[in-house]
């Protein structure tokens, strides 16, 4: 069966008429070489689930190549569909020379080049489209100015949901990478749990309960990232809603505070004590 091809089309088309501005003084449509990279993830589950803790630093890698070819005028604009699962598919769109150029410098993309993606790039010829600094391929070498808050920001919420989602799927193993080593957990009411292997241990001991994590929101002021999400139990209490507040120090969480709907919690614990509790033939 012939896949269909039509919702992409629509997308890209849609994007570019955005950046369409209309026709030059003298009524001739301006001359621009716009090229689109389309990406898709080769694992499908990166969309469903997020991404790996290991895929972290490639994809601050990847935001930072594109910011910088952004700032130097090369990409007019980049992104990715909202949607969670496998039809998700992030695009750039570039200004540059030739057609070689582009596929140059879409296919050195750094999550291309580490097996993350694949991309496909498109042609655009005779477009309508707002005048850009146009910057020449060899350009390619200068180093980018300064990281934006709009990098940094992106960075941090990467960071922070797959911190959430591995905690959700128990894979504490992954944490490590995640955590300052003095990392400081707080919630209301209860001591605060400082280092990072004390943490991870008190995550542990929540597993014979815990179900999963549902994102709902995600928030980031500054080196602060605001995660709201249900913390989902297989007992009778369900989804517990919760508010994660993590604070970052060199790319890890040196600060976490929680605070969520203890109302139902004693009936959580009571059912985490009787799944723990030794039988008599132990």
């Amino acid at each position: 069966m012939r896949k269909d091809r039509r919702p992409l089309t629509i997308a890209i088309v849609t994007l570019l008429m955005v950046l369409a501005s209309g026709f030059s003084a003298n009524g001739q449509q301006p001359k621009r070489n716009l090229f689109v990279g389309v990406f898709k993830a080769t694992n499908p589950e990166f969309f469903v689930k997020g991404p790996r803790p290991e895929d972290v630093p490639v994809l601050k890698e990847h935001v930072e190549y594109w910011q910088n070819l952004t700032e130097r005028g090369i990409s007019i604009v980049g992104g990715h569909t909202l949607n969670r699962d496998e039809s998700a598919f992030g695009l750039v769109v570039v200004s540059i020379d030739s057609e070689a150029a582009a596929r140059e410098i879409i296919e050195r993309s750094p999550l291309v080049r580490a097996g993350l993606a694949k991309v496909t790039v498109y042609p655009f010829e005779g477009l309508v489209v707002k005048p850009l600094a146009f910057k020449d391929s060899s350009s390619m070498s200068q180093p980018a100015n300064s990281e934006s808050k709009e990098s940094r920001s992106a960075d941090l919420k990467t960071l922070a949901v797959a911190y959430v989602t591995a905690v959700g799927e128990k894979q504490f193993d992954r944490l490590a990478a995640m955590l300052s080593p003095d990392v400081e957990f707080t919630t209301p009411g209860r001591p605060a749990i400082r280092g990072a292997q004390d943490y991870v241990a008190a995550l542990r001991r929540l597993t014979p309960i815990l179900a999963r994590n549902d994102i709902k929101r995600v928030f980031v002021d500054g080196n602060e990232v605001c995660v709201v999400y249900d913390f989902v139990t297989d007992t009778s209490v369900g989804p517990v809603p919760s508010v994660e507040w993590l604070t970052f120090e060199d790319g890890r969480i040196r600060s976490s505070r929680l605070i969520f709907h203890t109302q139902p919690w004693p009936e959580v614990l009571k059912e985490l004590i009787r799944r723990t509790k030794p039988t008599g033939n132990e």
